[in-house]
């Protein structure tokens, strides 16, 4: 079954994206800064009732591929999203925000934190990832976030790669080019 909502209009059966999101319906506080990265700027937000984290893609790059992508991933270590909007200007993307922001941060600030916990729980993510045939494609600390119970998810779904299996044992993707964290 195809996620969507399906509208009869003057006899015409169109489908109306679950995951649109109007820009009016939200709150973006460009004063709190998130993260920043090559693809876009993320800030605290709020949409729904909720504090949100809202991605503002940048000027020309794609968004779509990350959202075909992340749209469809429910599991506990992967950030949730919840929508996003093509159509304004800038484009936006928004999912759960995570309170203690980025795993490097968090490790900073909590010297103590059980990195052997916030590793296995990116492993469950990463895992889920793999059963569904995605590579992430930019794996690191900026891209693992911690929530306020110290619970690790992943983000990022920009560099993702989605794996085609072939008896050739060569793979397809979404994205083919080399960009991502060298390191």
């Amino acid at each position: 079954m195809e996620p969507g909502i399906h509208l009869r209009t003057k006899g015409v059966v169109s489908k109306r994206d679950i995951f649109v999101i109007r820009p009016d319906e939200v709150d973006i506080n460009r004063e709190a800064l998130l993260g920043e990265g090559g693809f876009g700027t993320v800030y605290r937000g709020h949409w729904g009732g909720h504090d949100v984290a809202v991605k503002v893609v940048s000027r020309g790059i794609p968004a779509k591929k990350e959202v075909d992508v992340w749209k469809d991933l429910r599991h506990p270590n992967i950030v949730e999203f919840y929508g996003y909007n093509y159509s304004s200007a800038p484009m936006f993307l928004v999912s759960s925000l995570k309170e203690e922001g980025d795993a490097l941060t968090f490790l900073v600030s909590n010297p103590d934190a059980n990195r052997a916990k916030l590793l296995h729980e990116v492993s469950l993510g990463l895992q889920h990832l793999h059963c569904h045939s995605i590579v992430h494609g930019d794996l690191k600390a900026l891209n693992i976030l911690v929530d306020k119970h110290g619970i690790a998810s992943l983000c990022d779904f920009g560099l993702s790669l989605v794996r085609m299996h072939s008896s050739s044992n060569t793979s397809n993707s979404i994205n083919p080019g080399g960009q991502g964290t060298l390191r």
